[in-house]
Formats: structure tokens, sequence, C-alpha cells
């Protein structure tokens, strides 16, 4: 299943969304799924356990479409990944 199946690309040019610097495995999944890393942006924020990761932010058009084995291979892998660092 493809969250952004059925955007009208003539309203939303494309998806976009942050990705920390410190977690490749998300970045690897988010390529996966079609998104490109347009910029890297520098966080100049403090939480309570120190500076906040940079961030890569991705985009991908709604129009590209991932074939349903494809998309399916990605949600169990997503559904694994959230499994291994929810512990």
């Amino acid at each position: 299943m493809d969250l952004l199946e059925g955007l009208d690309a003539k309203r939303h040019r494309c998806a976009t969304l942050d990705v920390a610097v410190t977690n490749p495995r998300a970045q690897l999944l988010y390529e996966r799924l079609g998104f490109a890393v347009d910029a890297l942006r520098s966080s100049k924020l403090e939480n309570q356990r120190g500076r906040v990761a940079d961030q890569y932010w991705m985009s991908r058009p709604p129009s590209e479409r991932l074939s349903t084995a494809k998309s399916e291979e990605l949600s169990r892998r997503v559904r694994c990944m959230h499994a291994t660092t929810s512990k």
C-alpha cells in the first residue's frame, strides 16, 4: 500500500520528510520508497539528551508508484524495523 497513491499531482508537487542523519536505515528505506535527499538541514536545537541531530530533507513526486510486491516487502521491513527499535 502506497500512502501517496491517489494524490492529485496537480495540487501536490511532492511529498517531503525529514530523517536524522544518524538514522541511515530509515534513509535507505525512504530511498527505496522513491524519496531522494534534497538538502542537509543543520539543527540548532537541543533537548535534555544534548544537541538534536542534523536532518536530511527528502522528497518524492506523488506520481511515482511502487509495485504491489515491492510495497508489501517494504511495509514488512518497516514493521520489523519498528519492532527492533521499540525494544
